[in-house]
């Protein structure tokens, strides 16, 4: 994310001067003033992982055990490191590294076959076009091929097994080309082929499978960082893309989810120009049928870069995230779809931004990684969600 605010600076190195205690106190009591709804559930502290990782994949296995891959990088060096999180330990154990490193692991896609895979991205000097899959009983990566665009696509699994791989950028090709390129990768010949193009180049643009095997891709960036409200559908059947229903914003680093009753909720980022973003606690609602979306009642925190998951019962927990002023958040809240109301949960013991957050097999839910310190401290922390 590219931000224009020298204050933000000037901050972080404040904050790593009179230390990190204090930048703790101070996320913790801006939740607490904002917050006075008594919370639920609770999180505890987990082992950490072996690499400090921000935007890092996590991926539940077939096992139950959960993979992290990737992530920003340290130092100026892109990641190949891969490690496994034990819920029956509470340890990570590292495994396999990826053949070629690179920044963030956001992408890695669970397939049919239990396998993982990973496409596209960049590292600190070039954008990757090569794929990956991870094999969790030999621990190890293997090729994947290669897209025939390389940049950073979203990748979704469809219902007959295949992988699309859609819209992203290079960020190395003038201020960062945006794609409308798709691609299908097919598992069982191990090949890509290109499948119709997004009607809109768009870059972390949110994408969910739909309860019927269609794509929904909803907002992210235009061309210029320009923030979009567009959406479209992408049909497996016909290969193509057909617009449907804006949101009632334009927005990106949001969240989103699909929930048990075959809706899409999006919820939270930011709006506004390139110089100048407004965070958002509001939400919206996707019915398929209609392709219209319907506004529902907003979080208790603006928020962006925060972490979502469904929980067991259908509700939506997200945490984390950061607004306006640059500071991370601890809190975390709860979406109910049949009140279409949010309370507030146990707030994270962590402050923390571009975490991820994943559904574990007991109903809990595992978040790991991201940063704090504005941005600039980054975390091997992890930490378990449990009502």
């Amino acid at each position: 994310m590219r931000y224009g605010w020298p204050i933000v600076g000037i901050m972080s190195a404040l904050i790593q001067f009179v230390g990190p205690s204090v930048y703790d106190v101070a996320a913790q009591d801006a939740d607490a003033r904002a917050d006075r709804q008594t919370p639920v559930g609770s999180w505890r502290l987990v082992g950490e992982m072996n690499e400090t990782r921000e935007y890092a994949g996590g991926v539940r296995l077939g096992d139950g055990r959960v993979l992290a891959v990737s992530g920003h990088p340290l130092a100026g060096k892109s990641i190949a490191s891969a490690e496994l999180y034990d819920p029956k330990t509470g340890e990570w154990t590292s495994t396999g590294s990826l053949g070629e490193a690179r920044n963030g692991g956001n992408q890695a896609t669970l397939l049919g076959d239990g396998r993982v895979l990973l496409a596209g991205g960049h590292s600190n000097t070039k954008v990757i076009g090569g794929a990956e899959l991870f094999d969790q009983a030999t621990g190890k990566w293997t090729d994947a091929g290669s897209l025939a665009v390389a940049r950073d696509p979203v990748a979704t699994l469809l219902a007959d097994g295949r992988v699309l791989a859609a819209g992203g950028i290079n960020w190395y090709k003038g201020d960062g080309k945006m794609y409308a390129d798709c691609e299908l990768y097919d598992p069982t010949t191990g090949k890509w082929t290109a499948t119709g193009s997004l009607s809109t180049p768009r870059n972390e643009q949110r994408m969910v499978r739909l309860d019927d095997g269609r794509v929904l891709a909803v907002g992210g960036y235009g061309p210029g960082e320009a923030l979009l409200a567009s959406a479209e559908v992408y049909s497996p059947a016909t290969g193509r893309w057909e617009k449907t229903g804006d949101l009632p914003q334009p927005r990106a680093w949001f969240g989103h989810v699909k929930l048990q009753d075959g809706r899409v909720l999006v919820t939270g980022g930011y709006t506004g120009g390139p110089t100048k973003r407004t965070y958002l606690a509001t939400t919206a609602l996707y019915d398929p049928k209609t392709g219209q979306w319907s506004e529902s009642a907003p979080m208790r925190h603006k928020r962006g870069g925060f972490a979502i998951a469904l929980v067991a019962d259908g509700r939506v927990l997200v945490s984390g995230g950061v607004a306006e002023g640059a500071l991370e958040l601890k809190s975390a809240e709860l979406f109910d779809p049949a009140t279409e109301t949010w309370q507030s949960a146990a707030p994270l013991n962590v402050a923390r931004r571009n975490h991820r957050a994943t559904l574990l097999a007991d109903g809990s839910v595992l978040v790991i990684g991201g940063s704090n310190l504005f941005g600039n401290r980054y975390l091997g922390s992890c930490e378990v969600f449990s009502f």
